[in-house]
């Protein structure tokens, strides 16, 4: 039990889009110490600008560091590219309570304990050293691959706590690693913060799920019957959208994993597509994410507004999030960029338009402001990245959502990771939540639809109230606590 005490290491364990943000923010501000909290965002530019916004509309962002290398995504905040830097502003500026950076491996390995190694010199405050809060967004992703490192922070005097935040958490967890990594406290976010679970949640099990084919012979029948084979060449435009002018062919069957078989996706959905219940000259949303490679998102395009002429396609991937639609003479271009919108608004003296414009569903709304009578569609690849929310209450859920990444079927917590078509409504007008309507979820198999449920169920299990509070151990795929009762386990983050 020494060990377990010793572990400055938990979990905010939430569902997809249930909010965990808005708890890493509500730990931040109700930190009455000197604390300095460092928040490893996403090392997806989407995803760590969405996160940014969000702070600095509840902490300000005169006490925000953003640091990394480029200035421009500081949005505002002070901004450092160095750990010399970063300690030169906060002398400057005491009152700096959070600094912000990606998950890129340099900023865990090097910059971050740098940071820590520099703290007991140059930051104090009334003759105290400041100590820090370590916060990991996507902690799935990042803990595993930097288990040594966790565990060093873990070791400094100068950290007080580690938060991860994750919807599937399962991977965290490690007991050949050791104790730490073996025993976790689960947060207590109702007790610590009286963030109650809400029962306004739309999740998958609200979907109502339309399941394609569940036959080998149907998906080898997809794999060579529609328009797209392994033989077939990508066109010119396709390959100069995407970068990529060296693989000129599409893959297929056999393709390695993160690729995946992209003559099964590009048949799938050119078959399904014309096959919904989409009005042309009406608003609609609909999600058609695509594969890994930036050809299949860019093919998707070309897809999405053969069928629909008069389409809103809106691709969200490292490029950005962009715009396209078909011209007068039923060219394919592009509208406009968040990035142009972003600068648009900066300009213009608008600064409370330009944070909103870090969040892809605010983006989103403006885009297609001067479209309205339109479907839209959302592809791309980092429209189903983590941290990704592309619904809020004034553009309204998803009529439609397409699942065929059959890749995924040995990685399920990725697999429900993808699930951006689900959203927590408790904070929405009455209005608009009476608008809510049920997402049809076209599931290329039924195994597809069925890990997201189970996964979706197994989340709502470890962070209820059998495990709030407790220090948890994941063993051989069964969840179980290590004491159901003993006060010495529990521990609060205010403790």
């Amino acid at each position: 039990m020494e060990k377990i005490q010793k572990n400055k290491l938990s979990l905010v364990v939430r569902k997809v889009q249930e909010g965990k943000t808005t708890i890493c923010i509500a730990y931040i501000m109700r930190d009455i110490t000197t604390n300095i909290h460092i928040v490893i965002t996403m090392n997806a530019l989407v995803a760590g600008m969405q996160f940014l916004g969000r702070m600095k509309q509840n902490i300000g962002q005169e006490n925000i560091i953003v640091f990394n290398s480029s200035a421009r995504t500081a949005d505002g905040c002070h901004h450092a590219k160095s750990v010399n830097a970063i300690f030169d502003i906060i002398e400057r500026v005491p009152s700096i309570k959070v600094i912000v950076c990606c998950a890129h491996f340099s900023r865990i390995r090097t910059s971050i304990p740098d940071i820590i190694l520099s703290a007991s010199e140059r930051v104090s405050s009334r003759g105290k050293t400041r100590k820090f809060v370590i916060h990991i967004d996507e902690a799935h992703a990042y803990i595993p691959r930097y288990r040594d490192n966790i565990t060093d922070f873990n070791d400094s005097p100068l950290v007080a706590k580690i938060i991860g935040y994750s919807a599937s958490p399962d991977p965290i967890w490690s007991p050949s690693d050791g104790e730490m990594f073996k025993s976790i406290l689960i947060c207590d976010v109702e007790k610590d913060l009286s963030i109650i679970h809400s029962a306004e949640y739309f999740g998958v099990k609200n979907c109502v799920p339309i399941i394609s084919t569940d036959t080998e012979e149907t998906l080898d029948l997809l794999r060579t019957s529609g328009p797209y084979k392994t033989t077939t060449a990508i066109s010119d435009k396709v390959l100069i959208l995407s970068g990529d002018t060296k693989y000129k062919t599409w893959y297929g069957r056999g393709a390695r994993f993160s690729i995946g078989d992209e003559c099964l996706y590009l048949n799938y959905i050119t078959s399904i597509i014309p096959t919904l219940n989409i009005k042309k000259d009406e608003f609609s949303y609909n999600f058609v994410p695509a594969y890994f490679r930036k050809a299949t998102q860019y093919e998707a395009v070309i897809i999405l507004l053969k069928t629909f002429r008069n389409a809103n396609v809106i691709v969200v991937n490292s490029d950005g999030i962009i715009l396209y639609r078909k011209d007068s003479k039923n060219r394919v271009y592009k509208v406009i960029s968040g990035n142009a919108l972003i600068k648009k608004a900066v300009k213009s003296g608008a600064h409370k338009k330009s944070v909103k414009l870090l969040e892809p569903a605010f983006v989103i709304r403006e885009m297609i402001k001067s479209f309205p009578n339109c479907p839209v569609f959302i592809t791309g690849y980092t429209c189903i990245g983590m941290s990704m929310t592309l619904i809020d209450e004034h553009i309204g859920n998803f009529d439609n959502a397409i699942m065929p990444h059959l890749h995924l079927l040995d990685n399920r917590e990725q697999m429900y990771q993808f699930c951006r078509f689900v959203f927590n409504y408790a904070n929405w007008s009455p209005k608009n939540k009476n608008k809510i309507k049920k997402t049809n979820l076209f599931a290329l198999t039924r195994e597809i639809y069925d890990i997201c449920i189970e996964y979706e169920t197994h989340i709502e299990t470890l962070s209820g109230k059998t495990f709030a509070g407790k220090y948890a151990a994941i063993l051989e795929d069964e969840t179980k606590t290590e004491s159901d009762s003993e006060t010495s386990d529990t521990e609060t983050l205010d403790s």
